[in-house]
């Protein structure tokens, strides 16, 4: 039986935390950041560890690029976040719906 390797598309980069709760702003590196909400599992770093999206809200940058602050379960507190600054966030490709 031939296993297909996983195939993970990267959706965001990690930047500083943002407060004290463990929300951390995201660069968007994805077309469709709706689909990032609530309760969606993501994969976090080189190693791929698996989260759930905890909250997930628009932020205004003084960039031009688009920013969201995320937050993971189980990393509530502004240390626990910080410990993913600069981590990509990955999405698995066959999680993805299809596109319209």
């Amino acid at each position: 039986m031939d296993l297909a390797p996983i195939t993970f598309l990267a959706v965001g980069k990690l930047g500083r935390p943002h407060g004290v709760k463990g929300e951390l702003r995201m660069t968007v590196l994805t077309d469709f950041p709706e689909r990032l909400k609530e309760g969606v599992r993501v994969f976090v770093g080189e190693n791929h560890l698996p989260l759930y999206i905890r909250s997930c809200r628009p932020f205004r940058s003084s960039s031009k690029q688009d920013v969201l602050l995320i937050a993971f379960q189980d990393f509530d507190d502004y240390d626990k976040a910080a410990a993913l600054r600069n981590a990509m966030v990955f999405v698995r490709a066959d999680d993805r719906p299809p596109l319209p």
